[in-house]
């Protein structure tokens, strides 16, 4: 694994992360029936045949963005009431070989594990299939 030093949101982190594939295209790329893109749109975007999603305006990755290090923060206190202290730094990696499977991971712990914060929305649960 490769540390990229990037700060995530800055438009330098926006090129490298379409210039690969990384973790939020993997449901496209395995046809996923959740996917937000077909395989087929996935791979037009990638080759430059038609251009990617704006999801800058999208209230649910505004929202996620915005809450992100407040998700971040209450890990950590929970991390600290469990007697871990840690902290949860935002970290751009790479793989070593094939550089172009990457991931912009909202937080890497001191020993390597990675972190995926989530802060849905009261819709997301209206959306999700039941479990079971």
């Amino acid at each position: 694994m490769i540390y990229v030093d990037l700060v995530q949101g800055t438009p330098e982190w926006h090129k490298w992360r379409a210039g690969g594939i990384g973790a939020s295209s993997v449901a496209s790329v395995i046809q996923w029936p959740y996917a937000h893109e077909s395989a087929r749109a996935f791979w037009m975007v990638k080759t430059g045949r038609k251009p990617g999603t704006d999801l800058s305006k999208n209230f649910l990755v505004r929202r996620g963005n915005e809450q992100e290090p407040l998700a971040r923060q209450a890990f950590e206190r929970w991390l600290e009431s469990q007697g871990i202290l840690d902290l949860v730094i935002p970290t751009c990696v790479q793989h070593e070989t094939y550089s172009f499977i990457r991931v912009s991971l909202d937080g890497l712990m001191s020993d390597g594990s990675p972190v995926e914060l989530k802060v849905p929305a009261w819709e997301t649960f209206e959306v999700m299939p039941p479990i079971g």
